[in-house]
């Protein structure tokens, strides 16, 4: 459980970020099964998730409409959660999205300045909603390195060394 890192897209990462930016106190981690372990993580990679649900339509997978229950929305945003203690985030997105906004990311990047996280922000100029991290469009960016580099940092105690969960 002390090398764990977590890469979304879309949903996904949104799902990622929420891993990254909350802790038991939030009251979010199952009970079981293997409960006795801790949900945190030591690295995030987030590709075009949603951040802020407040500026997005109502979700009915809630049941519930902001206005009826913004608790509800407001456990469900990441940046409502985000703390010193976070660990480093890489943001990926595309400025040409759609479907997340831009501007869905470039609040999270401020929520992270704002409260001292490492983190590092991507644009992906002409890049669309759902990605691949080898992308063609409209010109050649192979991120695989960049996401490779930013795990090996976050997640090997030293440079060059293969992180391994500690003896039994």
């Amino acid at each position: 459980p002390d090398y764990i890192g977590v890469i979304g897209g879309s949903a996904g990462g949104h799902l990622a970020v929420m891993l990254g930016v909350t802790g038991p106190e939030d009251g979010l981690d199952p009970a079981g099964p293997y409960g006795e372990f801790p949900c945190s993580v030591q690295a995030v990679v987030n590709l075009y998730g949603v951040t802020d649900w407040f500026q997005r339509k109502d979700l009915p997978m809630f049941g519930q409409t902001r206005a009826s229950a913004p608790e509800l929305y407001l456990q469900a945003t990441p940046m409502t959660h985000v703390d010193p203690n976070d660990p480093p985030i890489l943001i990926i997105h595309g400025s040409a999205d759609k479907v997340v906004e831009l501007a869905q990311s470039e609040k999270l990047v401020a929520a992270l300045q704002q409260a001292g996280v490492e983190h590092e922000f991507v644009v992906v100029e002409g890049a669309p909603h759902s990605f691949y991290l080898q992308v063609y469009v409209p010109t050649k960016v192979d991120l695989r390195p960049r996401v490779l580099d930013f795990f090996d940092r976050h997640m090997k105690k030293t440079p060059g060394a293969v992180a391994q969960p500690p003896e039994p």
